[in-house]
């Protein structure tokens, strides 16, 4: 619908229904939910890390840091959300976007 109509405004009622229906639920489905489930799984088998199994399905995402630290690649990922959310939500002022990404 939106490819075919291009000269949609942006924020009107028509915008807002596709805002609420498609992207928030998109945000919180793939920004927030496959990671948090994720990180439930690692934390799930996390006695079970030297084993082969758990080392061929997450080694992706738990190899390169300690036993102790299997969660520090979601601490990464959502410091990296945070500062997208910053540069794309906060675009009034250069420097309160600035201020709000270094924080």
């Amino acid at each position: 619908m939106l490819t075919k109509d291009m000269a949609l405004p942006c924020w009107d009622s028509k915008h807002l229904k596709y805002v609420f229906a498609v992207g928030i639920p998109a945000m919180v489905i793939w920004v927030f939910g496959v990671p948090l489930l994720c990180l439930a799984i690692l934390f799930k088998h996390r006695r079970q890390q030297d084993e082969v199994l758990v080392k061929m399905r997450y080694g992706f995402l738990i190899n390169g840091y300690k036993r102790k630290t299997y969660y520090w690649e979601f601490v990464i990922l959502f410091r990296k959300i945070a500062v997208i959310c910053c540069s794309v939500l906060i675009t009034n002022s250069i420097p309160i976007q600035a201020l709000a990404v270094y924080l």
